[in-house]
């Protein structure tokens, strides 16, 4: 069999294995790692405009390749090796069920730089209980195109495999036409991308670093060069903004959906208001502001929830002049104390998740009369204040 396919295998301990049963597999499948397999972190646009988030990706790789966040370490770097969060469970899945089958050969494909990259993918396969062991074959080239030369190699070095079978967040045929030459029948089952974003304390110095390293002099044709356009961080007043912690966004679906359904259709209708960056319930990644940069610093200080545990829940529904129809987060607050007269919660204050830009918070703070419902829902969380960064 060729030698040079598996030359290139990572994973090399397992290759004399690999050889020595080489006639045993009639089956490929293939995982590809990065949002497919693996969560991959991206750029948040909650922090960064819209044009610096064109920076920061894969597309202007060859313009800024200095601020391209895929290829960089550092975002890699940055999850806990051992973290369950990092991978995708519903492909895990598919891993532990086909490594039970000796006709299956498994790989993953990672397109990133292997000399980059090479450790920290080991490092968290090696840490995953059920990847550990199970992955027969690893490739990473950061050119995704010569994944079919790759496949090529392996059907004609494991001359009894029929079949490929390929898992990927990519939404188009990615070599099936080159393979269906060689007579092999493949299967491409396009996964729901996959991927998070990180805390912000960590990702707008990551950003930062991106940033800087683009503005040092570079040495071109012997001389040092400074780039032609500076680039510097910015924050924009405009993206000022008050919301929920991402891990609680789930619990706020599960719970405020039904019981809205339950007690005002018209509330159903605003809930879409998802213009000007407006969070929509019925998008499960988005962020639930909760004030755009409307409070002063102390009247945020009086909201006495900022950073804190605080109560979020239902317990009435209020309506201001058309603009606004309110569900409410509770956190303490002296003017409003006396409109709340729940026995559970004599000290809370409604603030509203779903708003228009154009209602100021006050509006939302002098409400003088509030409808109580006779249920009530509640989750603990906090409120927290972040700020929309770009890059000019």
């Amino acid at each position: 069999m060729s030698k040079s396919v598996l030359n290139l295998n990572i994973l090399n301990e397992n290759n004399a294995f690999l050889r020595q049963h080489s006639n045993s597999y009639k089956i490929l499948h293939i995982y590809k790692f990065d949002e497919s397999l693996y969560r991959t972190f991206l750029p948040n646009p909650a922090y960064f405009g819209e044009k610096a988030i064109k920076h920061l990706l894969p597309g202007n790789a060859i313009i800024f390749p200095e601020l391209n966040w895929y290829t960089s370490p550092l975002p890699f770097a940055s999850t806990a090796l051992d973290d369950p969060g990092n991978w995708n469970p519903n492909v895990i899945k598919l891993i532990n069920f086909s490594k039970d089958d000796p006709d299956v050969l498994i790989m993953v494909f990672v397109n990133r730089n292997e000399d980059i990259f090479r450790k920290l993918v080991i490092d968290l396969i090696g840490n995953n209980r059920d990847l550990a062991g199970v992955v027969d074959v690893l490739l990473m080239n950061e050119n995704e195109s010569v994944l079919p030369s790759y496949i090529s190699l392996l059907t004609e070095a494991f001359q009894n495999i029929t079949k490929v079978v390929y898992y990927s967040s990519n939404d188009q045929d990615t070599f099936k036409t080159k393979l269906l030459k060689n007579r092999v029948e493949v299967d491409e089952f396009q996964v729901v991308k996959q991927y998070r974003h990180m805390d912000p304390e960590i990702e707008i110095p990551l950003v930062s670093s991106l940033v800087q390293s683009y503005n040092q002099p570079k040495l071109v044709h012997n001389k040092m060069k400074a780039p032609s356009v500076t680039k510097k961080l910015s924050r924009s007043v405009k993206g000022s903004y008050y919301r929920l912690p991402l891990e609680e966004i789930q619990k706020l679906h599960k719970a405020i959906i039904p019981f809205i359904c339950q007690h005002d259709y018209q509330f159903l209708q605003m809930i879409d208001l998802a213009e000007e960056g407006q969070f929509t319930f019925k998008d499960s990644t988005g962020v639930p502001i909760i004030a755009q940069n409307t409070l002063s610093g102390k009247n945020s200080s009086e909201l006495g929830g900022i950073g804190k545990r605080i109560l979020m829940g239902v317990v009435s529904m209020g309506y201001i002049k058309g603009k606004i129809y309110a569900v409410k987060l509770i956190a303490n607050h002296e003017p409003v104390q006396c409109y709340l007269a729940h026995p559970k919660h004599p000290h809370e204050l409604f603030i509203c998740i779903c708003r228009r830009t154009d209602v100021p918070l006050e509006e939302i703070e002098h409400i003088k009369r509030w409808y109580v419902t006779p249920e009530m829902l509640s989750l603990e969380t906090t409120i927290e204040h972040r700020y929309h960064l770009d890059i000019k």
